[in-house]
């Protein structure tokens, strides 16, 4: 699928399942996505695991504005511009793909990082752009209700998003 401002040669890919299932915040306060673990990890430790070095350098830094009108219309934009390698989609973003979108499966290690009866739900899966407040973030679900969700209360689906380099 080709990003709204894609550039010749690349493309946003966004991975089919949820791989993981993650806190988007792990300490309670304020959750942007400028300076939530859930970043952090994707930028680091995942970006690390899942890819080799060769295919670490066909992924572009994505600049992400995380504006107001990249979010739910009405809620708050609640982080600064970021630029990422690995990202969660935003809401504009996912209204943009929207008929193109498929509801996600969970890979079996997502699942198995849930807590059964804790209200953990690997296939339900995270965006980026902000709830009501700075402790919530958006959350699609698998029947394709759109709510938001405490960003340190239970693990959702993680459904890596990055733009690569289609030359080569």
């Amino acid at each position: 699928m080709d990003h709204p401002d894609a550039v010749r040669n690349r493309t946003l890919l966004l991975s089919r399942d949820c791989l993981d299932a993650q806190y988007f915040n792990d300490d309670f306060g304020s959750a942007p996505w400028e300076s939530c673990s859930l970043r952090s990890w994707l930028n680091d430790a995942f970006l690390k695991a899942a890819f080799t070095a060769e295919e670490q350098a066909r992924i572009f830094d994505t600049t992400n504005a995380n504006t107001m009108a990249d979010g739910y219309p009405g809620l708050p934009a609640n982080s600064n511009p970021t630029t990422d390698r690995v990202f969660l989609l935003s809401y504009k973003e996912l209204t943009a793909f929207a008929g193109t979108i498929t509801i996600p499966g969970a890979t079996a290690y997502a699942v198995a990082r849930c807590n059964p009866g804790s209200g953990d739900s690997a296939s339900a899966w995270w965006l980026r752009s902000p709830g009501p407040d700075d402790h919530a973030a958006l959350v699609l679900y698998e029947s394709g209700e759109l709510n938001y969700y405490p960003a340190d209360l239970n693990r959702r689906g993680v459904r890596p998003a990055l733009t690569v380099n289609l030359e080569n």
